[in-house]
């Protein structure tokens, strides 16, 4: 595959779910969604066998002649994945809920070195999350295992020694969502129902919340602080001390479920459900300011609570980058911070907004709009 034409071909019939970022390559996932429509009775949307497509836009590399380029899997299960793992050779790791993996050792090796292993990670439940903890890859899973990776082939099971009788009460909870950590001496893995594990140095225990919701996602941030995303609560702590993040009764977006959290250049990203329409949201020094995504013309007698960065309309935005519709995943490295969508990846260095992809505009198009990501003309 070559050009971004050929992946408008090459993506038919597919969503895109989520992304990752290498310091020399962008990926994003689609995958196809069961619809009894298309798809008749053999399978139910739990079931349905789902097909997984992973693309590259490549252009920083001197080497490859093409910029784009893709990987498919079929009959498999949803994709965790992570990327650029510091002191490794791997490029791009990612996790099936069976425990396979698919591994591309070196970006410039393309689709060509994508490596499949199968049923590696020897998980009774299923994989939930994946995360990279001092150049370690750790993962979590819905039996509350927590699994360290030793090497492709070998992953050890660190926690279920201690958590085993919690999860075997299905009135506590059940099993693992998601996993952060500040170093291999401190990290947290977390639950339905308020759970939140932390392993200090050598010992597992339970954590206890001032909320029961489901910890849905765990940021350890730089700056010191452990960050839970649970839906329509912020909590912002470390080991034993947590408060919940205000969030402003302005927000347009307050009565919908937080969707993804993500640092990336000394703030907080906060991305609500309903970003698309109500936009999105970042914490820095104690405060939880509205993010401008785009430009914007903006209507003075169309202003809300005399802020325009509040609830603006959207038929009074001029802007050629959109927080893309549908489920949405958000992902930052040290450079971008990436958004997808059903049918949208768009970009963020902290001082301008871009488009890369959309499945509903030719590259031609997004070029005209001057918002196209393209490293080789910044």
């Amino acid at each position: 595959m070559a050009s971004y034409e050929k992946v408008l071909e090459n993506i038919r019939g597919l969503n895109i779910v989520s992304g990752a970022l290498h310091k020399d390559c962008i990926y994003f996932v689609a995958e196809n969604y069961y619809d009894k429509k298309i798809h008749g009775d053999k399978y139910d949307e739990w079931d349905y066998p789902i097909e997984i497509r992973i693309y590259m836009y490549v252009p920083k590399l001197k080497k490859v002649k093409d910029e784009w380029f893709a990987k498919a899997y079929n009959e498999v299960g949803f994709l965790k994945h992570v990327t650029d793992i510091s002191n490794d050779i791997i490029a791009f790791l990612g996790v099936f809920p069976e425990g396979s993996l698919a591994i591309q050792n070196n970006v410039e090796e393309t689709s060509s070195g994508f490596q499949t292993l199968l049923k590696i990670i020897p998980v009774q439940g299923a994989i939930t999350d994946v995360s990279v903890i001092d150049d370690a890859v750790y993962a979590t899973a819905s039996g509350g295992e927590v699994y360290k990776r030793i090497s492709n082939k070998e992953w050890k099971e660190i926690a279920k020694l201690s958590t085993k009788n919690f999860f075997s009460n299905k009135r506590s909870a059940d099993g693992f969502d998601c996993i952060d950590g500040f170093s291999a001496d401190e990290i947290y893995a977390g639950g339905e129902k308020g759970t939140l594990w932390l392993f200090n140095k050598d010992t597992w225990r339970p954590i206890e919340l001032p909320s029961n919701s489901d910890v849905q996602q765990i940021i350890c941030a730089p700056d010191g602080y452990v960050y839970l995303n649970m839906g329509w609560l912020l909590l912002k702590g470390r080991e034993d001390n947590w408060e919940k993040i205000k969030i402003p009764k302005e927000f347009k977006w307050i009565d919908s479920q937080i969707r993804k959290i993500t640092w990336f250049k000394d703030k907080l990203y906060v991305l609500p459900y309903t970003a698309s329409v109500y936009g999105m949201a970042v914490y820095q020094d104690n405060d939880l300011k509205a993010v401008k995504v785009g430009s914007f013309t903006i209507n003075p007698e169309k202003i809300i609570n005399d802020n325009p960065l509040w609830g603006i309309e959207t038929k009074n935005m001029d802007t050629n980058v959109f927080i893309p519709s549908g489920i949405n995943d958000m992902v930052a490295n040290d450079e971008l911070l990436m958004i997808t969508g059903n049918d949208e990846v768009i970009l963020f260095n902290g001082e301008r907004w871009f488009n890369l992809f959309d499945k509903n505009r030719s590259e031609e198009e997004l070029r005209a709009t001057g918002t196209f990501y393209d490293p080789r003309e910044l």
